[in-house]
């Protein structure tokens, strides 16, 4: 038998449907969409553009569903902000939407409506409100509920325009208006004129057409590899789906897998929040997968024959939480300054799961030494991380970094403060070493776990801007790290009174800020220019004094360290 009689029957012919009768599909749980799909990721202007493209008659492009009768998936009951219809599980023949999610689901939430979750959904920042749609009969436009400022009687929504009794009442509702009083008479004059072009609106949308593909198969592999196929081209797709619907069936859904994951051990670390695409870069290098190579088939393939590797990665990813935690004062993984630092010591910890205190130490000084060096701020190889990552493990064994010919490493200067530059984490993470005291209780000292914890509630916002643009003669000063202390946010108001005091706060509490009694004294003096040159100063020796004792550590021959 050919390979063509063998798919005979697996794509039927295209059928047109109009697009009412599938939204009414889909919210009687007829058409369901399977978990292995992706988030919503259309941002707000592809959405109104899609509309348009429905009023123009412009056609949007097939939807690809498979039909089974005995296939059964874990379909999303959640996308958005919103609850999706519950499955119809009582249907003979179940269909999923295999391609066309982000264009239906923006339609039914737009046309149809959808019930809004108690809580909002973590794959889109956006409101409820950003999807509910009115076409503005005035200025012939789509425009959300939430770019609104009110809504007006010629705001037609779009869930009135498919129902035909509450489409008749906003019509009414409006010619209603110009019988209202002189000032409605003089705007809605043309209430009929309006009344006939959301006739014409509402029928551009009862009366559009698109192709719909039925995919016939009872063989779910055969089948999410057609999604993988069809949406490979779709550049929204992350790895992290790609592998998900490679991999899926009925015992085993990659994506439910990593929620459990970081709602269970790595949330009791504090590490929920966690990045997918970061553990499945761990998993990768536990499975022998490039982890540069885009191969998503090459990850399915390996994850699916060895699916009980995501419970060592599991294990890894905590072990380098702890450490982190214990070892850096880095409690949260958006604190670390590099994600492939995270990946890396898990692979460190892989082949060590258990290390003695210097090789511990030997870690801790590999994550200072590619920060201060902004390693992974170039451009990343595949060559290039293998070396890093042979680098590591050598480190987790017990052994000394290879040293190569070629100048030292060299540190590179701080930059001007941005929390998203590693080098800015860098500093926030060498503050904290230092225990800052809390500017209301100057006296009492702080542990450094305090400190992390502070870092990991606040994030940003607990490296508080102390001088202001305004404060500063020049915009460097005030985008200095010099410019900045580790204190809670609400306490900067408290730490500018203190250092403005005449009686000046005592060394331990300077010194846990890192503040010289001068740069104390140009702070007095309202010399902000000089307190931040004295305080980055300090910071820059505090770097240069680690550094080069990493060094020693990791290169301790006379002929000193390589370049790396």
């Amino acid at each position: 038998m050919t390979v063509r009689e063998s798919l005979a029957g697996f794509y039927s012919e295209p059928q047109i449907r109009y697009l009412p009768q599938v939204l009414e599909e889909i919210g009687s749980g007829q058409i369901v969409i399977p978990k292995f799909q992706r988030p919503l990721v259309w941002p707000k202007e592809m959405r109104l553009a899609l509309l348009d493209s429905i009023l123009e008659g412009i056609p949007i492009g097939t939807v690809m569903l498979w039909r089974t009768r005995s296939g059964e998936m874990s379909v999303k009951e959640r996308l958005g902000p919103f609850l999706l219809p519950m499955a119809d599980r009582s249907a003979p023949v179940r269909q999923y939407l295999l391609d066309g999610e982000q264009r239906l689901t923006t339609l039914y939430f737009a046309l149809v409506g959808a019930q809004k979750l108690a809580q909002d959904s973590d794959e889109t920042n956006e409101p409820p409100e950003a999807f509910q749609v009115y076409y503005d009969l005035r200025v012939k436009v789509f425009v959300t509920r939430q770019d609104l400022g009110s809504v007006l009687p010629h705001h037609l929504p779009l869930t009135d325009m498919l129902q035909g009794a509450r489409l008749v009442k906003f019509q009414r509702n409006l010619v209603g208006e110009r019988r209202a009083g002189k000032r409605e008479q003089e705007i809605y004059a043309d209430a009929d004129d309006l009344v006939s072009l959301s006739d014409e609106v509402a029928d551009a949308f009862r009366q559009y057409k698109f192709p719909t593909v039925p995919v016939t198969s009872e063989n779910v592999e055969l089948v999410t590899r057609t999604f993988q196929r069809v949406n490979s081209q779709h550049v929204t797709m992350s790895e992290v789906h790609m592998v998900n619907a490679l991999t899926w069936s009925s015992s085993f859904d990659l994506l439910d897998r990593l929620q459990e994951m970081k709602q269970g051990s790595l949330a009791e670390l504090g590490w929920d929040e966690i990045d997918e695409q970061t553990i499945l870069r761990v998993c990768k290098i536990a499975l022998g997968v490039a982890i540069y190579d885009d191969d998503s088939e090459a990850v399915g393939k390996a994850l699916k024959k060895q699916p009980d590797i995501l419970g060592e990665v599991e294990a890894h990813l905590c072990h380098a939480a702890r450490f982190l935690r214990t070892k850096c004062s880095i409690g949260a993984p958006d604190l670390v300054p590099y994600t492939a630092q995270i990946v890396l010591l898990a692979a460190a910890f892989r082949e060590r799961p258990e290390p003695d205190a210097d090789v511990l130490e030997r870690l801790r000084d590999w994550l200072w030494l590619t920060t201060y060096t902004e390693m992974f701020q170039r451009q990343m190889s595949e060559s290039r991380f293998s070396q890093l990552l042979d680098d590591v493990r050598a480190l987790a064994t017990g052994e000394m970094l290879a040293q190569p010919p070629g100048k030292a490493p060299t540190k590179r200067p701080l930059p001007r403060f941005d929390f998203r530059h590693a080098r800015a984490r860098g500093v926030a993470l060498l503050m904290a070493r230092y225990k800052p005291r809390a500017p209301s209780a100057p006296s009492e000292a702080v542990t450094r776990a305090h400190c992390s914890r502070l870092l990991a509630e606040h994030r940003n916002r607990a490296m508080t801007q102390l001088i202001t643009s305004a404060q500063a003669r020049r915009p460097a000063v005030s985008g200095s790290p010099g410019a900045r202390v580790l204190v809670r946010p609400e306490s900067i108001g408290t730490m500018r009174r203190l250092l403005q005091s005449a009686e000046r706060p005592s060394s331990e509490f300077l010194a846990s800020h890192i503040i010289s009694h001068d740069a104390c004294q140009a702070f007095r003096d309202g010399d902000y220019d000089t307190f931040v040159r004295l305080r980055e100063g300090r910071l820059n020796d505090l770097e240069d004094a680690r550094f080069q004792r990493v060094l020693r550590r990791l290169y301790p021959t006379p002929g000193g360290p390589p370049s790396i």
